[in-house]
């Protein structure tokens, strides 16, 4: 977005009735000191004073960390409030303090503003939790309420929904909690009135933050980086400023070297969607591919392949679960390795049903493969596990082994992944990629192990119990390096059979 020029601020006095929101935000300036307003903030002015132009009636508006969106927000409600006190706001946030923030500077903005004076009530008690106007008519509601995003709000009916910063590192760190705070969302626009509008305020804190899910939807957008024009990398990026009188771009580098990683910067401040903290395990690394494998049986010989490349180990890991709501998936591992190193997780399977049912499925997927072995976790529910699965794959030649685990999971999946990733011998089959593996993957942090990991802790598994084993018979190398062998060396002999 071009910088326009800086807009002086004077001060005049208006109805509060019918002032336009430019205009009281004019006013709002020179009580809170500005000086002088920066070129966007009257950009974000324009775009919430034509709310009525909002796609599907859902603004999404997007600013770089500190500048200034929730408190313009917060002036945008107390005009709507001067314009028409019968107005009723739901604001709603990532906890209930950071609610009750933007609805204690909407209380100040209606206490000192002079188009508000007719808002006022000696009457009227105002807390942080919420205030009612005076010329609000509703005898339930409040004309300002804040709450949590997880906080109870049956019973709240509102003619405009405010999600301040409802997605943070706390609501949005993991899959499940992302989920979470979808299904709040979707459960909160109930409480809308017929033509209710919707206005959502923040940064992107993961991969598929909620912003560009709404954009896509058919929201409204407007968005500020920090940077336009963005080049070089970080700590080092540089380009056009958005706020040069604040944050020139000596200041903006000082910023980014002040951030944990690169993903805070390109997601707090140039609204790239990304993960608040930099991902330990990086999907960036993964190759995926498409093929299966082939198994050829000629002359009483087997060869098992995957893309004309020899097949020398591969298993399967089980790790059991009911599948009931709350509970963790149950997800068959099938990985392979070839005889380069390469390892392959082939398939990640959510079994549903009882157990007897996963078993026939897991059976058939153990032909289907010809896996040889197939490991289930014992902990938990996964205890008579391999006698079940047994009676199902009796005659097949297939081993069944339980395995007790001990090993912390976190340094499990860290390990099984670290290196393979790293040295890029990591393939992942592109039905894997359509589960859950990747944004497990993606979200995985050895500190915060609540969110769900199954589709990445089976494969994990399964790669450690791999029997790896190289080609033999490797070439020496051309240029005359011999191996050194302590107790004697090769010995050519001839033996004459008469």
């Amino acid at each position: 977005m071009a910088n326009k020029k800086q807009s002086s601020i004077t001060y005049e006095q208006v109805d509060g009735t019918t002032v336009g929101f430019r205009e009281f935000y004019a006013v709002y300036a020179v009580m809170e000191g500005f000086g002088s307003v920066p070129s966007f903030h009257w950009d974000m002015v324009d775009f919430l004073e034509n709310d009525d132009q909002w796609l599907n009636n859902v603004g999404v508006m997007q600013c770089f960390r500190g500048a200034s969106k929730s408190s313009l927000s917060a002036a945008w409600i107390a005009w709507r409030l001067a314009r028409d006190p019968t107005l009723l706001f739901l604001i709603q946030s990532a906890d209930d303090s950071l609610a009750m923030k933007m609805s204690s500077d909407i209380a100040k903005i209606i206490t000192n503003h002079p188009h508000c004076s007719h808002l006022l009530s000696s009457t009227n008690k105002w807390t942080e939790r919420g205030f009612r106007v005076r010329g609000a008519t509703s005898g339930r509601n409040l004309s300002v309420t804040a709450r949590g995003i997880f906080s109870n709000v049956t019973g709240f009916r509102a003619h405009i929904l405010v999600y301040d910063d409802c997605e943070v590192l706390n609501t949005a760190r993991s899959e499940p909690l992302r989920d979470d705070l979808r299904t709040r969302i979707s459960e909160s626009a109930r409480l809308l009135h017929p033509n209710g509008k919707r206005l959502f305020i923040g940064t992107p804190h993961a991969v598929d933050s909620i912003y560009p899910e709404m954009i896509d939807r058919g929201a409204s957008s407007f968005r500020v980086p920090f940077l336009e024009k963005l080049t070089g990398e970080w700590p080092a990026c540089t380009g056009v400023s958005n706020w040069p009188e604040r944050w020139p771009l000596e200041l903006i580098e000082q910023v980014q070297r002040s951030c944990k990683g690169k993903a805070e910067f390109y997601s707090q401040y140039q609204l790239i969607p990304t993960l608040a903290e930099d991902s330990y395990l990086d999907p960036a690394f993964i190759r995926t591919y498409k093929g299966e494998p082939e198994f050829i049986e000629s002359n009483g010989s087997k060869l098992y392949r995957l893309d004309g490349k020899k097949i020398t180990a591969h298993c399967a890991f089980w790790d059991p679960s009911l599948s009931k709501a709350g509970r963790d998936n149950s997800v068959l591992a099938i990985v392979l390795c070839t005889q380069d190193g390469q390892i392959f997780i082939h398939r990640t399977v959510s079994l549903v049903g009882e157990i007897e049912r996963q078993c026939e499925q897991v059976r058939k997927l153990l032909i289907d493969f010809h896996v040889p072995t197939c490991y289930i976790e014992t902990n938990g529910i996964g205890s008579f596990v391999p006698q079940l699965l047994l009676k199902h794959t009796a005659g097949l030649g297939i081993a069944i082994d339980g395995k007790h685990t001990s090993t912390k999971k976190s340094e499990s999946i860290q390990t099984a992944y670290e290196t393979p990733l790293s040295a890029g011998i990591l393939y992942v089959h592109e039905s894997v990629m359509d589960t859950q593996f990747l944004s497990q993957l993606r979200d995985f942090n050895p500190r915060f192990m609540k969110g769900k990991d199954d589709f990445i802790d089976a494969p994990a598994k399964a790669i450690h119990l791999l029997p790896i084993s190289l080609r033999s018979g490797a070439a020496l190398d051309p240029n005359g390096f011999e191996p050194y062998r302590a107790y004697g060396t090769v010995i050519d002999i001839e033996r004459d059979y008469a």
